[in-house]
Parts: structure tokens; sequence; C-alpha cells
């Protein structure tokens, strides 16, 4: 079954756009290995609507959206058994609209669907990727067959629903693999600064968990390094979440002005993993705060790091690395500020040929293809 040509449900809280995360990166990988994959967009609620189109530029994938009237959003938190109740009457008319019958489910989504078993899809993942903050949360585990996730606090969550879980790192999307791969090949990587030093940072620049602090001291302190930014930073340019408070508004427009950054904006993936090459080193900044909805556990853009075989600097500790001295992280801001600056300076050091072979050995051993395959051996042994 699981070698065979199957519809696959992929339910996701970030809609189809130009900007991937994992769910959209499975979506492709599941795809390309012959499967019929629909790709439901994050309900929205602006009338009873349901809308089939094809993905643009992608084979075998098919865009899905869905709405709901106002009021259904306020019972989703005034009357919840009522809100579920309409939500399981409006996957029906998903289920009409597409006409299929899937085969699987892989569902991303921790808030809007409370019974996946209401999809009638022969097996069941639940993939919750954010953390679980709420009980009915968790619930939405107990009709899956298989539990997917890239966070041990995730997997600590789930275990009152006793569901077999599997903890993977993030995925390498193809266009990674093949540069990486390329490299590996190489054998003797050769690598060499460039005259001006170049540090990227890759994601959303228009999310509020961003260390806006530490980027604009690193930008200030540092005018002879060209800072490259890719992710959206205009909240409407964003498929992902967005904020558009006073200070990410400030936050963007200092970034703007400066001589020594350069804002590339939201980017595909082909173009994003050619334009990384060039970089010499990247900085991960992110803010953790107790008890808030990110605990630094893991985040997709390491993989991606690690597959140009460059150095990059964390802000914070993220546990799933801790044991691999791939990068280099710290647990303060002023910690950080020390170890970039100790890192820009010895950088021929922390690209040398020995360490790079680790960092591109370990991204191109965590494909999607490759999680895709080790799901599988789970879901169907």
């Amino acid at each position: 079954m699981s070698n065979s040509s199957k519809n696959i449900l992929i339910i996701s809280p970030n809609p189809w756009g130009k900007m991937f995360v994992s769910k959209h990166h499975y979506a492709v990988a599941l795809a390309a290995l012959g499967h019929k994959v629909y790709f439901l967009n994050p309900l929205t609620f602006n009338g009873f609507n349901t809308q089939l189109s094809a993905a643009i530029g992608y084979d075998n994938i098919k865009i899905i959206d869905t709405s709901l009237p106002q009021w259904a959003y306020i019972l989703r938190f005034k009357a919840k058994s009522i809100y579920n109740y309409i939500v399981n009457l409006h996957i029906k008319k998903i289920l009409k609209t597409t006409a299929v019958h899937f085969d699987e489910v892989w569902c991303f989504e921790t808030n809007l669907y409370p019974n996946l078993s209401k999809f009638k899809a022969v097996k069941i993942i639940y993939f919750p990727a954010d953390l679980l903050m709420y009980p009915y949360q968790v619930k939405v585990a107990n009709k899956a067959d298989l539990c997917v996730t890239i966070s041990q606090t995730i997997v600590n969550s789930l275990v009152p629903t006793n569901k077999p879980t599997l903890l993977l790192p993030h995925g390498l999307a193809n266009d990674f693999y093949n540069y990486a791969s390329q490299k590996i090949d190489a054998t003797n990587y050769n690598w060499q600064p460039s005259n001006t030093i170049k540090v990227g940072y890759v994601g959303n620049l228009v999310r509020s968990i961003i260390d806006q602090e530490a980027i604009l001291f690193l930008v200030n302190k540092y005018p002879n390094i060209e800072f490259n930014f890719w992710g959206a930073y205009k909240a409407n340019d964003s498929n992902l979440s967005g904020n558009t408070d006073s200070a990410t508004i400030d936050f963007v427009s200092t970034l703007q002005v400066q001589k020594n950054c350069i804002l590339h904006g939201a980017t595909n993936t082909a173009d994003l993993a050619l334009q990384m090459q060039q970089i010499d080193a990247f900085i991960l900044t992110l803010k953790i705060v107790e008890g808030g909805d990110y605990d630094g556990s893991n985040s997709h853009k390491i993989i991606e790091y690690l597959s140009t075989g460059k150095v990059f600097v964390a802000n914070f500790i993220v546990p799933i690395y801790t044991h691999t001295n791939l990068f280099e992280m710290a647990d303060s801001n002023p910690s950080f500020y020390q170890l970039f600056d100790k890192v820009i300076n010895n950088i021929s050091n922390y690209n040398n040929n020995e360490i790079v072979e680790k960092r591109l050995q370990y991204a191109v051993a965590n494909t999607y293809s490759n999680h895709v395959n080790t799901i599988y051996t789970q879901l169907y042994q």
C-alpha cells in the first residue's frame, strides 16, 4: 500500500504560497513519488465556500480553499461543540468537492479539525510542528494511526494519547539537496571567504518571534559585513504568519535603509537554495519566551543552513543539536554577540573541510523523501 499511488490530504495551518515550510515540502515530496496530493489551506471565515485548483508549477498537487461564515469563528470560542458539529458538516462538503477517497490524511493543523476520522481516510498522521499549548490540541491525536513531530517537547505532550510517535528532524528540500550533494561529490570544498563577508538570515521578518534587537545590534556593529535577509518583510507578502505592530514596522524600515543590508523578500525554494550558496555564515536569532508557543527545540531553517556547509550562530541552545557540534550556540544575547565575533574573526577555521563535510552529510541524510520513507515504514509496519 505504501508504494502504490495514493490520494493524500495535507491539512496545513500555513496556506500555499511562495514561502515553503515543512507542510509544503512534504506535499512536494509526496507528489514527486507519484501520489495525488490535496493541500487544504487554512480554514477562513468568509461565507460558505469550497474551491479546488491546481498548484501552478507542481504536478499532482491541488489546492483546496475553504471557508465558513464569520459567526462560525465566534462559535469556535463561545460554543465549541456547535462549532465542531458545523466543521464536521463542512468536511463533508470538502470531500464532495474533491470527489476522491483519501488513503491518507497528514494533519499539521492543531486547532480547526477536532476529529480527523471525519475525513474518512484509511490512515491518519497527526503532525504537530508547533508546541501543543491546549488539551484539545493533544486530543486531535486520538484518531491518528501515527504521530510525527520535530520536537521532543511535543513528543512529551503526546504521551497521554498512547499513540505511536516518531521524532524526526526537519527535512531538506531537493533544491538544497542538489547543491549539497554536488559539494560532497567534489570532496575538496576549498572554501574561501568573500572579500566582503556575507552573513545570511532566512525567515519571515514580520514574525514577532524574531529577536529584532540581536539582528540590529549585529548590523550596526559590523558595517563592513553584508547582511542578507530572505523572507517576507511586509505582512501582505507572506503566506506564513505575520505581525504589523509598530516595533516590527520600525525594525524592517531600519534594515531597509542600512547600507550593509539586502532584503531579498519572499523567495521560492529554488532561488533561495541558489542564492544561499554565496553566503559565508548564517545567524539564527529568535526570542525564546518561557511559557510561549516556541521553545527553540527546533527550527526548519537549520537544515537549510547546514546544507550549505557554512557555519552559523544561534542565540539560544537548540536541544536536538546540542551534541552534534555542527554549529555554534549561545545561551544569551551577550554570549551570542561574543560568539558571533569569534566566528567572524576565525571564519576559515569554522568553515574548514572537515566540519563542512559533517554539515553536508547530516543535511543530505535528512531529505523529505527519506523522511517519507521513515514515516511509511512505521505507518505500514
